[in-house]
Order: structure tokens, then sequence, then C-alpha cells
């Protein structure tokens, strides 16, 4: 048998260059699987971070809440003496005493926050305290009012008391005597 064989060349050279390569290489030969893994690790460690910033601003901002909290009850702790002090005072002098009384209870606050550490403390606390200085500015206005009437009353019996007592020594005196009677019905 023999082959077949020709010696002339039967193609022909042209202008069209050499086809493209395409070879079929698994990603993971170049190293894509460990780029692929490192791209899941950032967007892992990315969330990893959001969620370590989040636990730490939930837990200042239970440090804070509980310091407020605190600061609080220290506040109405000393606002219930100041107002057992202020209701201990009767007649006029609870009225006299009404305005140094406001002026301490805010002072008062005052100072408990500034001991606070942080301005979000402040606000929790001066929202927490503002109802307490309230409740308690009213109730001493109350007493205030009480005590008012108790010396506007104490000074009204005792006018009538010094009218009747003029009028009891002075009996021969008919002017004095019915002046003073009028004076008291008055």
């Amino acid at each position: 048998m023999q082959v077949p064989y020709n010696p002339n060349p039967s193609v022909k050279a042209s202008d069209q260059g050499v086809g493209s390569v395409r070879l079929n290489a698994p990603e993971s030969a170049f190293g894509g699987a460990v780029a692929h893994a490192l791209s899941n690790t950032g967007k892992t460690l990315e969330h990893v971070g959001d969620e370590v910033f989040k636990r730490a601003v939930a837990l200042q901002d239970l440090q804070n809440r509980a310091e407020a909290d605190e600061a609080d009850a220290r506040f109405m702790d000393e606002t219930g003496k100041l107002h057992a002090q202020y209701n201990s005072l009767q007649g006029k002098a609870a009225v006299d005493a009404y305005p140094k009384y406001v002026e301490n209870l805010k002072e008062l606050r005052e100072s408990s926050a500034t001991q606070l550490s942080n301005p979000a403390t402040k606000r929790l606390f001066d929202t927490q305290s503002r109802s307490v200085l309230s409740r308690t500015i009213f109730n001493g206005a109350g007493h205030a009012a009480q005590q008012q009437k108790v010396y506007v009353n104490g000074a009204a019996t005792a006018k009538l008391d010094q009218f009747r007592e003029y009028a009891l020594h002075n009996p021969e005196d008919e002017t004095t005597y019915a002046q003073s009677i009028r004076s008291g019905e008055a």
C-alpha cells in the first residue's frame, strides 16, 4: 500500500492571524478559589465590625441608662429630704420659705447633672428628673397655699381676739366698745 504524498504544499499564505487560543483551565488552578475565599472573608469581617460596633453602642447605652437611673434615685432621695424639711414649716414661715425651697430644688438637680459622665447620660437624667422636680415643686406650692390660709386665718383670729379682749377690758367706754364690735364683725 502506498501513502499518497504530494511534495507541493496545498495551503497558501494568508493575512489571517492565528486563531485565539482557549484553555479550559479551572479558576482554582490560578488562585481563583483563594481570591474568592478572601473576598468572602472581607465581607464577613466587615459585618463582624458592624456588629461589634452595634454591641458597643448598646453596652454604652445600657451604662448611660444605669448611671442616669442611679443619679435620678439619689436626686429623689435628696428631694424627699428637702420636701420633708419644707413641709415641717407652718404658716408664714412656709409661705416665706417657698421661693428658697424651689431654688434649692433646682440647684440640687443642676448639681446632680454636673456629676454625670457624658452628655447622653445628662439628657437621660434631665428627662427623668424633670418630672420629679415638677411634682415636688407642685406639692410644695400646695403646702405654701395651705399654710397661707392657715396664716391668714390665724391673723384674722388673732385680730378678732384682740378686738374682743379690748372690748372686754374697756366695757365702760361705749364708743371704743362699739367700735371694737364693729371692727370684729367686719
